[in-house]
């Protein structure tokens, strides 16, 4: 089961290792700060902001409900009864989808769900 700790050690290791994830549009960005409530993201390619806030709250209950494949940030977006999707939309398909196959390849059970 997913706890905040997992989910801080997962930080904490793309931290370390400079882990750089890609957006859904092919954007480099990588996690630079872990903070108590959010993840503070770079992207230098970004052109509105470099640096980017991220609700760990909202990593931990998209993962917790596992709803479905999240793709786009509109999936994000609508996920979150969102009426129009934020910058950090952009960013949670791929952090959804990198902590998922990093908690399975870390799970203490290889049995344990997500």
């Amino acid at each position: 089961m997913v706890t905040e700790s997992k989910l801080d050690q997962f930080i904490d290791e793309a931290i370390d290792t400079s882990l750089v994830f890609y957006t859904p549009k092919d954007k480099p960005f990588v996690i630079i700060e872990r903070r108590p409530n959010h993840i503070i993201l770079l992207n230098t390619t970004n052109r509105k902001s470099k640096t980017i806030m991220v609700k760990k709250s909202e990593l931990v209950r998209l993962i917790v409900e596992h709803p479905f494949d999240i793709h786009l940030n509109t999936d994000s977006s609508r996920f979150f009864n969102r009426f129009s999707p934020i910058q950090a939309d952009s960013y949670i398909p791929t952090l959804y989808a990198a902590i998922c196959s990093w908690f399975q390849e870390n799970a203490e059970n290889p049995t344990e769900v997500i």
